[in-house]
């Protein structure tokens, strides 16, 4: 089950990866990621959702660096001029 949801009026992101229990959450910035009581990825939000998107246009249209890396304990949420680094470690 994955599912993308915006809400105007929070300015918030909502990607929901999985229908798995919620143990945890990691912050990082504009980013929490929620994860299972075995470090799975269930939900991740993202704040100022507007801001986020339209830098990461703005990084694909002007050939900037734009990634999600997810390795091991360590997910990297990069737009170019913004990153954010989560570590998913309990």
């Amino acid at each position: 089950m994955k599912k993308i949801r915006y809400s105007k009026a929070e300015d918030i992101l909502l990607i929901e990866l999985s229908d798995k229990p919620i143990e945890h959450a990691e912050d990082e910035g504009q980013i929490i990621v929620h994860f299972t009581k075995d470090d799975e990825p269930v939900l991740i939000e993202v704040f100022a959702a507007k801001e986020f998107v339209m830098g990461t246009l703005d990084s694909v249209l002007n050939e900037k660096e734009v990634a999600i890396i997810v390795h091991e304990d360590v997910a990297i949420v990069s737009a170019g001029w913004k990153k954010a680094r989560i570590d998913c470690r309990r």
